[in-house]
């Protein structure tokens, strides 16, 4: 599930469930019928840009980005318990450094992800850093495109001001209960958690193919094929271009995360 990256809920449950205006655009999300071919290839679309014109790119694009509780069936559903995928991805970090003679002097954790951006073009994101963070990631990535929610936005970034539950979020928690809570002075490590988001497709696009994947969910006893190669063009462009721009900067992002 999206925005499900949270071990207490309660935030999320407290809070406004129409704080990003989700409700707004409910109708253009979350159609309450089964797919059809035109549906695809037109009507969600026209429902899309219906949104956009009466609201506005931004607006829309936070609506859906910041996550919801409240709608089961709707899309970014962030669901009411940490999802059993997280539940062993957070199990296998504090087993891995569990032995305090082991830990390295420094971790870096990159969430790479795809959908927003140019076609092939990389953004490096914080979710929430100080200042002194933000520019030593700079400095470490140099080459790229390096931001943070909150400053400096660009087309990828702006609109997540109330998103909640990302696995960034989850992960900062988690380094931080492993290295910086501890009392051993001695062993401190230092810590980046940044995301690497490859752009595919228009944001237009990106939103069609959450809606049409999640009515098929909703709607139909499986999801079809036509519907899950429209998702599939979404996220992974079947593209030598693409794979060699996203092989050719994921490496180097990689090496330079090893090398800071």
């Amino acid at each position: 599930l999206n925005r499900n990256a949270m071990t207490d809920f309660t935030v999320a449950f407290e809070r406004d469930p129409n704080i990003a205006h989700y409700d707004d655009f409910t109708t253009n999300f979350n159609p309450l019928f089964a797919p059809t071919r035109f549906f695809a290839y037109v009507g969600v679309v026209v429902n899309v840009f219906r949104g956009i014109y009466e609201n506005g790119l931004l607006k829309l694009k936070k609506a859906m980005v910041s996550g919801q509780y409240h709608n089961a069936k709707g899309i970014f559903y962030g669901g009411q318990s940490l999802q059993f995928s997280y539940v062993v991805l957070t199990q296998f970090v504090q087993n891995f450094f569990k032995d305090r003679a082991k830990w390295p002097s420094k971790v870096t954790w990159i969430d790479v992800h795809t959908g927003l951006g140019k076609y092939g073009h990389d953004t490096l994101f914080f979710s929430s850093v100080s200042d002194e963070q933000f520019r030593a990631g700079s400095r470490a990535f140099k080459g790229g495109s390096v931001t943070a929610l909150g400053r400096n936005q660009n087309d990828v970034t702006a609109g997540y001001e109330l998103t909640i539950g990302a696995i960034n979020d989850l992960m900062e928690a988690q380094f931080q209960s492993l290295f910086q809570d501890n009392n051993d002075k001695k062993k401190k490590v230092d810590t980046m958690v940044i995301s690497q988001e490859f752009g595919t497709k228009s944001n237009v696009y990106v939103a069609r193919a959450l809606i049409l994947e999640n009515m098929a969910y909703n709607f139909l006893e499986a999801v079809p094929e036509w519907v899950q190669e429209i998702f599939k063009s979404a996220f992974y462009p079947r593209t030598s271009k693409w794979r060699r721009l996203v092989l050719t900067r994921g490496l180097t992002v990689l090496h330079q995360a090893i090398e800071q």
